[in-house]
């Protein structure tokens, strides 16, 4: 038998800073979680577009040259800094965030519309309450794919 959820030592809480990489660009997520059963918790996450930054300086570097069609098209894409909020239902084989999960849960993104996620993760303790996650998630009905991983802080 598990402990409950805030007595065991992974803790009931969690925060953590991702790095993923989809089709179209890099981002970084930051990532909210609360663990309310011992093998269930609640995520939710704000992306971050790290192309549009890169984006952002080039345009400005070549405000009077032609732009490429391919980068009017990737800034359509996100056009702004916030990417994507997510919510996700995650059920943990080992105890809430510890070891594999599996994950079913809504995306809203910036640009697009909302759409529903699968991940697959795996959480890996490193020292008291950090942990290095992976994941792959694909969305339902857009298809993409993103392979993440991060560092995640549980208290």
């Amino acid at each position: 038998a598990h402990p409950v959820a805030g007595k065991n030592p992974s803790g009931r809480f969690g925060i953590g800073v991702s790095l993923a990489h989809d089709m179209r660009s890099p981002s970084s997520e930051i990532q909210f979680g609360y663990g309310f059963h011992s093998r269930w918790s609640v995520n939710g996450s704000i992306g971050i577009d790290l192309g549009y930054i890169k984006r952002h300086k080039s345009k400005e570097e070549t405000d009077h040259e032609k732009m490429s069609e391919d980068h009017i098209q990737s800034t359509q894409d996100t056009g702004k800094l916030y990417k994507d909020v997510s919510v996700h239902f995650r059920y943990w084989t080992g105890g809430t965030y510890r070891g594999l999960y599996f994950s079913l849960g809504g995306i809203l993104p910036g640009s697009m519309h909302p759409d529903c996620a699968l991940e697959l993760g795996y959480m890996i303790s490193l020292y008291k309450g950090l942990s290095l996650e992976l994941a792959l998630q694909t969305t339902v009905f857009k298809r993409d794919n993103k392979i993440r991983t991060g560092l995640y802080y549980t208290f």
